[in-house]
């Protein structure tokens, strides 16, 4: 019954927590990365396919790139410049995207442009197990192209949303995972 609080006095505990906060950097999602050349990819007629590029993906293609809309031609395009940005924290896909640019349609490369890519700059890929990912469209939404280096060559993989409501939302990035994007800005 005869129950006594002790009153804590010490009126600076929450002191020592709020300068511990304010001395941690916020770091972003992504960020650009710099590699002093210009990067472009030429103008494409829109009939390369991922799934027909065994020549260059000669570590495998996922064999999901036959049945998820992957395997049809898409549209050509111009040629288009492009920058690598890095993933600095584990977040789903669709925030990772929604950080560089929230309109998808100005993310995402036609096929025939990730071939090139993969054709004209083998040394921006990394060694050590962290993949370079590529939005391209579909025929209904988009799909998430992941391609790694391995030792015998590249390998590619996908993940194919059946529709835009699950837009690659469940697919996690990774830290340093790299992202390919046309550029924003010129």
């Amino acid at each position: 019954m005869g129950e006594t609080k002790t009153k804590r006095s010490n009126k600076f505990s929450g002191f020592s927590r709020i300068r511990h906060f304010r001395k941690r950097k916020l770091t972003p999602i992504v960020s650009l990365v710099k590699n002093g050349q210009e990067l472009f990819i030429g103008p494409t007629d829109g009939t390369k396919t991922i799934i027909k590029a065994t020549d260059l993906f000669k570590a495998g293609i996922e064999e999901c790139f036959g049945f998820c809309e992957l395997s049809k031609p898409g549209e050509a395009t111009e040629e288009t410049f492009v920058e690598i940005y890095r993933v600095n924290q584990v977040e789903s896909l669709l925030r990772t995207f929604k950080t560089i640019n929230s309109n998808f349609g100005e993310l995402s490369l036609g096929q025939g442009q990730i071939i090139d890519f993969c054709l004209n700059y083998p040394n921006l890929f990394l060694i050590k197990g962290v993949g370079t990912l590529f939005l391209t469209k579909k025929v209904c939404g988009y799909a998430a192209v992941l391609v790694f280096i391995k030792p015998n060559g590249l390998e590619v993989t996908s993940y194919n949303p059946y529709s835009d409501k699950n837009l690659i939302c469940e697919w996690i990035s990774c830290k340093n995972l790299r992202i390919i994007v046309p550029r924003l800005t010129i």
